[in-house]
Protein backbone atom coordinates (compact mmCIF):
# COMPACT_ATOMS: atom_id res chain seq x y z
CA UNK A 1 0.00 0.00 0.00
CA UNK A 2 1.40 3.55 -0.54
CA UNK A 3 0.26 6.37 1.47
CA UNK A 4 1.41 9.62 -0.73
CA UNK A 5 2.30 12.22 1.39
CA UNK A 6 1.80 15.93 0.11
CA UNK A 7 3.35 19.60 2.23
CA UNK A 8 1.60 22.07 0.42
CA UNK A 9 2.61 24.46 2.94
CA UNK A 10 5.20 25.51 4.36
CA UNK A 11 4.46 26.63 8.28
CA UNK A 12 3.96 23.73 10.29
CA UNK A 13 6.56 20.39 10.27
CA UNK A 14 4.80 17.84 8.78
CA UNK A 15 6.87 14.58 9.26
CA UNK A 16 5.89 12.55 5.68
CA UNK A 17 7.53 8.83 6.95
CA UNK A 18 5.72 8.91 10.40
CA UNK A 19 2.24 10.02 8.71
CA UNK A 20 2.67 7.12 6.66
CA UNK A 21 3.51 4.68 9.31
CA UNK A 22 0.51 5.63 11.14
CA UNK A 23 -1.66 5.47 8.42
CA UNK A 24 -0.26 2.35 7.56
CA UNK A 25 -1.06 1.23 10.58
CA UNK A 26 -3.85 2.12 11.17
CA UNK A 27 -5.44 0.31 8.13
CA UNK A 28 -3.83 -2.81 9.01
CA UNK A 29 -5.38 -2.39 12.25
CA UNK A 30 -8.78 -2.12 10.92
CA UNK A 31 -7.89 -5.00 7.97
CA UNK A 32 -8.53 -2.17 4.96
CA UNK A 33 -6.93 -3.60 1.76
CA UNK A 34 -6.13 -0.53 -0.55
CA UNK A 35 -3.56 0.57 -3.06
CA UNK A 36 -3.02 4.10 -2.44
CA UNK A 37 -4.38 6.96 0.42
CA UNK A 38 -3.94 10.22 -0.66
CA UNK A 39 -3.09 12.92 1.84
CA UNK A 40 -2.57 16.75 1.76
CA UNK A 41 -1.04 19.20 4.41
CA UNK A 42 -2.55 22.13 3.11
CA UNK A 43 -3.01 26.27 4.35
CA UNK A 44 -6.29 27.38 6.39
CA UNK A 45 -7.17 29.51 2.50
CA UNK A 46 -6.90 25.93 1.22
CA UNK A 47 -8.89 24.64 3.58
CA UNK A 48 -11.66 27.34 3.55
CA UNK A 49 -11.87 27.31 0.18
CA UNK A 50 -12.56 23.09 -0.07
CA UNK A 51 -14.84 24.03 2.38
CA UNK A 52 -16.86 26.61 0.69
CA UNK A 53 -16.86 24.09 -2.66
CA UNK A 54 -17.77 21.90 -1.06
CA UNK A 55 -19.81 22.17 2.19
CA UNK A 56 -20.76 25.49 1.62
CA UNK A 57 -19.38 27.05 4.77
CA UNK A 58 -16.36 29.46 4.05
CA UNK A 59 -14.63 28.89 7.35
CA UNK A 60 -11.16 26.99 7.65
CA UNK A 61 -11.94 23.71 8.81
CA UNK A 62 -9.19 20.84 10.68
CA UNK A 63 -9.69 18.31 7.38
CA UNK A 64 -11.39 16.91 4.72
CA UNK A 65 -12.20 13.59 3.70
CA UNK A 66 -13.00 12.60 0.20
CA UNK A 67 -13.94 9.15 0.05
CA UNK A 68 -12.81 7.17 -3.77
CA UNK A 69 -13.14 3.34 -3.70
CA UNK A 70 -15.65 1.87 -0.53
CA UNK A 71 -12.76 -0.83 1.39
CA UNK A 72 -14.04 -3.82 1.39
CA UNK A 73 -15.40 -3.54 -2.30
CA UNK A 74 -12.19 -4.08 -4.26
CA UNK A 75 -12.84 -4.69 -7.80
CA UNK A 76 -10.16 -5.46 -10.13
CA UNK A 77 -7.76 -2.76 -10.75
CA UNK A 78 -6.47 -0.28 -8.44
CA UNK A 79 -8.24 0.76 -5.08
CA UNK A 80 -7.71 4.19 -3.81
CA UNK A 81 -9.62 4.33 -0.73
CA UNK A 82 -9.63 8.25 -1.00
CA UNK A 83 -8.09 11.80 -0.06
CA UNK A 84 -7.71 13.70 3.35
CA UNK A 85 -6.97 17.48 3.47
CA UNK A 86 -5.61 18.19 6.96
CA UNK A 87 -4.67 21.80 7.93
CA UNK A 88 -1.97 21.80 10.14
CA UNK A 89 -2.46 25.63 11.13
CA UNK A 90 -5.96 24.91 12.71
CA UNK A 91 -4.36 21.83 14.37
CA UNK A 92 -1.65 24.71 15.79
CA UNK A 93 -4.54 27.05 16.91
CA UNK A 94 -6.16 24.65 18.63
CA UNK A 95 -3.70 22.62 20.37
CA UNK A 96 -2.37 26.02 21.90
CA UNK A 97 -5.99 27.05 22.99
CA UNK A 98 -6.42 24.25 24.97
CA UNK A 99 -2.84 23.59 25.77
CA UNK A 100 -2.34 20.47 24.01
CA UNK A 101 0.87 19.44 21.96
CA UNK A 102 0.31 20.41 18.01
CA UNK A 103 1.59 16.67 17.12
CA UNK A 104 -1.29 15.11 18.95
CA UNK A 105 -4.27 17.39 17.41
CA UNK A 106 -2.01 17.14 13.97
CA UNK A 107 -2.55 12.79 14.34
CA UNK A 108 -6.12 13.12 15.53
CA UNK A 109 -6.99 14.83 11.87
CA UNK A 110 -5.58 11.97 10.51
CA UNK A 111 -7.16 9.32 12.49
CA UNK A 112 -10.17 11.94 12.33
CA UNK A 113 -9.73 12.03 7.99
CA UNK A 114 -9.06 8.18 8.26
CA UNK A 115 -12.18 6.91 10.15
CA UNK A 116 -14.34 8.84 7.43
CA UNK A 117 -13.29 7.14 4.56
CA UNK A 118 -13.98 4.47 6.46
CA UNK A 119 -17.30 5.13 6.79
CA UNK A 120 -17.50 6.32 10.10
CA UNK A 121 -19.87 9.99 10.79
CA UNK A 122 -19.85 12.35 13.15
CA UNK A 123 -23.35 14.22 12.64
CA UNK A 124 -25.61 12.22 14.84
CA UNK A 125 -24.83 12.25 18.71
CA UNK A 126 -24.96 8.62 18.78
CA UNK A 127 -22.58 8.55 15.47
CA UNK A 128 -20.57 10.87 16.90
CA UNK A 129 -19.76 9.25 20.66
CA UNK A 130 -18.90 6.32 18.45
CA UNK A 131 -16.25 7.83 16.29
CA UNK A 132 -14.85 9.63 19.75
CA UNK A 133 -14.49 6.01 21.18
CA UNK A 134 -12.70 4.98 17.84
CA UNK A 135 -10.27 7.84 17.58
CA UNK A 136 -9.77 7.48 21.21
CA UNK A 137 -8.36 3.95 20.35
CA UNK A 138 -6.70 5.16 17.35
CA UNK A 139 -4.45 6.92 19.37
CA UNK A 140 -3.66 4.77 21.94
CA UNK A 141 -2.50 2.48 18.86
CA UNK A 142 -0.56 4.92 17.72
CA UNK A 143 1.25 6.14 21.23
CA UNK A 144 2.98 2.58 20.49
CA UNK A 145 4.66 2.75 17.37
Amino acid sequence: MQVLVYNQQSEYPVNKILVQQQTKALLRQEKIDCDEVHLYYITSSESACLHQKFFRDPSATDCISFPIDLPGERQDGKCILGEIFICPETAALYAEKHHIPFAEELTLYLIHGLLHLLGYDDIAAADKARMRKKEKSCMDLLKNL
